[in-house]
């Protein structure tokens, strides 16, 4: 499962653990951040930083702040929350090959832009009407690249993007799915496409009776004050691997 303990320190570099930041929370980070760039102070010398931050966890409620080292500061935090925690991550990679035509006469070629365009909203209804809205999943097309002329359609058009799913099963029905889409809407216009799938991080799934097993824990010992019921959250962590 996913590593519930977190610790802040007082340079204000490191914030480590699984836990999920709501919006309210992640404003007020960046404000600190930005504070501590505006003020900054030498390393080990990080007077001014070191009572900064302690009145900023003060602020959230936090009552058990330690000193560490003279300059840092720690705080014990359990978050943990239901599976999957993180979605699995993975990237495409399409190549619509058209063929080119004078922008003029386009009914002389393949616009492969055309065909990258529609390919796009395509891979949007796989989430809308194809899969559970229960069941976690995020397509990105986030690359388009192709033409180079104002007057001349594009013969080849590469797309690029991710693929994030909360189940193996979804995972392996999207993997189908943005192959037969993109080979059907393809060849629907008369065009050519290759797609490869880079399979990536596998997702975050916690162990139900070890979260509860934390939650008791976390509860005895730092109270329950600071432990944090964090829903999961669609990034992708490495983590997958071990959990």
């Amino acid at each position: 499962m996913s590593k519930p303990e977190g610790s802040v320190m007082a340079d204000g570099g490191a914030i480590s653990g699984a836990v999920e930041i709501d919006a309210g929370m992640l404003d007020r980070m960046i404000e600190i951040r930005r504070h501590l760039h505006r003020n900054p102070e030498l390393s080990n010398h990080e007077a001014n930083t070191h009572l900064y931050l302690r009145q900023m966890l003060a602020g959230q409620g936090i009552a058990d702040i330690r000193d560490v080292a003279g300059f840092g500061l720690a705080v014990d935090i359990v978050g943990t929350g239901a599976s999957p925690y993180t979605l699995a991550c993975d990237t495409f990679d399409a190549v619509v090959t058209g063929s080119a035509a004078h922008a003029a006469k386009p009914h002389e070629g393949v616009d492969a832009l055309a065909v990258a365009c529609s390919l796009v909203t395509e891979l949007q209804k796989i989430v809308s009407r194809e899969i559970d809205p229960y069941d976690p999943l995020v397509i990105s097309v986030t690359a388009i690249n192709g033409g180079n002329a104002n007057n001349v359609s594009a013969g080849k058009v590469a797309l690029k993007g991710t693929i994030r799913s909360g189940s193996d099963a979804t995972r392996e029905r999207v993997w189908r799915r943005v192959r037969a889409i993109a080979e059907g809407m393809a060849a629907s216009h008369g065009a050519h496409v290759e797609v490869d799938i880079h399979r990536g991080e596998p997702g975050v799934v916690n162990d139900v009776e070890m979260a509860e097993l934390i939650v008791a824990s976390g509860k005895a010992c730092i109270g329950a004050d600071n432990v944090l019921n964090t829903p999961g959250w669609t990034v992708a962590d490495d983590f997958g691997y071990c959990s």
